[in-house]
C-alpha cells in the first residue's frame, strides 16, 4: 500500500491546528509525503485489543505486533528512522490531557479514530494538561487515582510520592492502547504549563532524578515512546535531572525538549 493511499492528504491537513501551522509548512509536509512515497514502509495493521486494566507486568500485556523503536536517521538527522534505517513520517495530534480526560474505553475509541485518519503520533502529558495555566489541583485520573500520594511537600505535588495505581491503571493503558493502534507517544513526564514554578522547585533535583529513573525502569522496553520535556517553558534545573534519570535506567532512545 502506498503512502498516498494509506494517508489521505486531506485528512493530513485536517489533523493539524490551523493556528499552529501556516500554509508554507503544510506544503512542505505534502512535499515530503511525496518524497517518501517509495521509501516509507506501509503502516502495519494492529487489531489486538489491549488489556484495559494492565498490572505492573506492562510488557506481558503489550500487543504481539510491536512498533519499531525509532532513532535519529544516521544519514539525515532531520528524520526519524526505524531499526532497519527506513525513514518514518510522523503525523501528530496533541491530546495532552488524555490521562485526566478520558476513560479507558473512550481512549480506545480515540486511538481508533486517530488510526483511521493516518495519525501515528500523539503528544501526551503523564500529568495531563487540563488548562492553559498552572493549577493548584494535582493530577487525578478518571478512576480517581492521584498521580502522587496525598501529603508530602508541596501538597499533592511531591514527586517522590509516586502512586503506582495512577500508572498501572491509566498511563500503562494509554501506552499499550496506542501501540495496539500503531501510534507512537510523545510522553512528557512533567508539563510545565500545568505545574506552577513553586511546585516545580519545591521538588529537589535528586527527587526529579529518582522520578526519571523510576520512569525509565518502568518504560525502557515500551517501544512506542518518544520522551518530551518542558511544554512552553523549560526549567532545566528540574527537567534535566528527570531526563538523566531516564537515561541512567538504560533507556537510550531520542529525547526532545
Amino acid at each position: 500500500m502506498s503512502i498516498i493511499r494509506q494517508w489521505d492528504l486531506k485528512l493530513i491537513l485536517l489533523s493539524f491546528n490551523q493556528n499552529s501551522f501556516n500554509m508554507k509548512r503544510i506544503f512542505v509536509l505534502i512535499f515530503w509525503s511525496l518524497m517518501f512515497l517509495n521509501v516509507l514502509p506501509a503502516q502495519p495493521h494492529y487489531s489486538k485489543y489491549a488489556d484495559p486494566f494492565p498490572g505492573p507486568g506492562l510488557l506481558q500485556t503489550t500487543s504481539v505486533k510491536t512498533l519499531s523503536l525509532l532513532r535519529v536517521d544516521t544519514h539525515n538527522p532531520r528524520h526519524f528512522a526505524d531499526t532497519l534505517g527506513n525513514p518514518v513520517l510522523l503525523i501528530g495530534d496533541s491530546p495532552q490531557n488524555l490521562s485526566q480526560k478520558l476513560t479507558i474505553v473512550q481512549m480506545q475509541t480515540y486511538f481508533a479514530d486517530c488510526r483511521s485518519k493516518g495519525i501515528n503520533l500523539c503528544w501526551i502529558c503523564i500529568d495531563g494538561q487540563p488548562t492553559a495555566s498552572a493549577e493548584e489541583v494535582a493530577p487525578i485520573d478518571k478512576k480517581g487515582n492521584h498521580e502522587f500520594m496525598p501529603g508530602g511537600i508541596p501538597g499533592n505535588w511531591d514527586i517522590s510520592r509516586i502512586n503506582p495505581a495512577y500508572y498501572s491503571q491509566t498511563i500503562d493503558s494509554i501506552l499499550i492502547l496506542a501501540e495496539s493502534y500503531g501510534i507512537y507517544v510523545n510522553l512528557m513526564p512533567m508539563s510545565q504549563c500545568y505545574w506552577s514554578s513553586a511546585n516545580i522547585t519545591a521538588n529537589s533535583p535528586q527527587a526529579c532524578f529518582n522520578y526519571g529513573l523510576w520512569l525509565g525502569n518502568r518504560y525502557k522496553n515500551q517501544r512506542n515512546i518518544l520522551w518530551l520535556f518542558g511544554n512552553d517553558n523549560l526549567d532545566s534545573s528540574r527537567q534535566c535531572p528527570i531526563a538523566r534519570g531516564i537515561r541512567r535506567s538504560g533507556d537510550n532512545r531520542s529525547f526532545k525538549d
